[in-house]
């Protein structure tokens, strides 16, 4: 018998939920969750003195944790010194809004969660193919996540998440969620592009069977909780007959937060590519697969991404 990857008693929040919530937002909160959608940010980088300023307080909280809550971070900080330099510190004090005492926080539990996850030999690592990541691991063929080639008009990455593509048959849970870590993380990798992501999620193949929650509720507990990356806004693209079951759980997953920036479009390719363009996201960046022009190789998304 097949498992139900979606579980029977799920939390889910229902359109009733939706409505108290929405009527619970003020304007202010309406009009920071448009500017995400759209691509506006409301605040700027610090100055160069600033940031300065920042990462000597960032370095000061540091030390101030207790060692035995930051045991992997300093074997980190010897080990592998250039992932633990000042540029990294910059991405952690930029995703709490520069507060170094967050930042701070939010360092140690992603070195002690890293370990975790990739175990003591690995986690200090290149994070790469064959340093973290074991070459053999396929799930990186059989991704949940993509980081699509190009950019909104803004600049943002695009993350396209596909649960179809899952098949956990080929690999263990715990290889597909370092493989989500690996995509996640290559986007801080890229220079040119912005730490600020839109996601789409295509839903036309998914049912019940395939809604692995476990593996998208760690997706979004790594942006929420440890990396140093920020999901702006979400875009449920094609949503299956079975998304009446499944889409009351992946918006309790969201959290307040992101599902004030959610949108679910509906329609041919062409209607849901109109809506799209409509938040910045040009059509010929989407998939071949939903109407747009960029083709998706992912079983040589590992290489790519390497």
């Amino acid at each position: 018998m097949a498992t139900v990857n979606w579980g029977l008693t799920a939390p889910r929040f229902t359109e009733t939920d939706q409505e108290q919530e929405t009527e619970g937002l003020s304007q202010e909160e309406l009009e920071l969750a448009r500017r995400d959608c759209h691509g506006q940010p409301v605040s700027s980088n610090p100055s160069a003195e600033r940031m300065a300023e920042c990462i000597t307080a960032m370095n000061r909280a540091l030390e101030e944790i207790p060692e035995e809550k930051k045991q992997a971070c300093v074997a980190a900080m010897a080990q592998c010194p250039a992932q633990c330099n000042d540029e990294e510190k910059r991405n952690f004090l930029w995703r709490v809004e520069f507060d170094p005492e967050k930042a701070a926080k939010r360092m140690v539990k992603y070195w002690e969660w890293r370990r975790e996850l990739f175990g003591e030999d690995r986690c200090f690592a290149p994070m790469n193919r064959g340093g973290t990541l074991r070459s053999e691991n396929k799930a990186l063929q059989y991704s949940l996540l993509y980081v699509l080639p190009a950019t909104d008009k803004t600049g943002r990455p695009i993350i396209l998440m596909d649960p179809s593509q899952i098949k956990m048959h080929l690999y263990s849970e715990e290889q597909m969620i370092q493989a989500q870590w690996f995509v996640l993380e290559s986007i801080l990798r890229r220079q040119e592009v912005k730490r600020d992501c839109v996601v789409v999620i295509l839903f036309r193949n998914v049912t019940i069977l395939n809604f692995y929650r476990r593996i998208i509720k760690f997706v979004l507990e790594l942006e929420q909780d440890y990396l140093p990356v920020r999901i702006r806004s979400v875009h449920i693209c094609h949503p299956s007959n079975s998304y009446d079951l499944y889409g009351p759980i992946l918006m309790c997953l969201l959290g307040r937060h992101l599902r004030t920036r959610t949108a679910v479009h509906e329609g041919s390719d062409r209607e849901v590519l109109d809506a799209l363009e409509e938040y910045g996201i040009p059509r010929e960046t989407m998939p071949t697969s939903m109407g747009g022009k960029t083709m998706i190789d992912h079983r040589g998304y590992p290489e790519e991404l390497n």
